[in-house]
């Protein structure tokens, strides 16, 4: 979840500064490699649990890992294109994603939604 919540912010960033005309290459650079982490962070955590959790757990979490790859694409992918992006569809689908991930985890470790 953690890393969840830093690839989005850093998405947000990048599109709150390239939006203000305010974002240099390195900053930039910056910025996606730290996406990149935390995504590649996701998708490690998720083939541990693989080894532990059943399959509804593990779907629901690489569907949390793909959202947050669709918003790193959409940021990174044309460089102009985010001066124009409403980044609201893709914070909404991370944060369907990781609702999904908890009530799976939830089922799992049967506590009560």
């Amino acid at each position: 979840m953690d890393n969840s919540f830093k690839a989005k912010d850093r998405c947000k960033e990048i599109c709150r500064l390239e939006q203000a005309y305010d974002l240099d290459e390195e900053r930039r650079d910056r910025l996606v490699a730290e996406i990149d982490s935390a995504v590649a962070a996701i998708l490690s955590q998720v083939s541990r649990l693989r080894l532990l959790a059943p399959k509804h757990v593990i779907d629901t979490s690489l569907a949390l890992g793909d959202a947050n790859l669709r918003f790193r694409v959409a940021v990174t992918d044309e460089p102009n294109s985010v001066v124009v992006l409403d980044d609201t569809l893709h914070r909404a689908r991370i944060r369907d994603s990781r609702d999904r991930v908890i009530a799976a985890a939830k089922r799992f470790m049967q506590i009560p939604q």
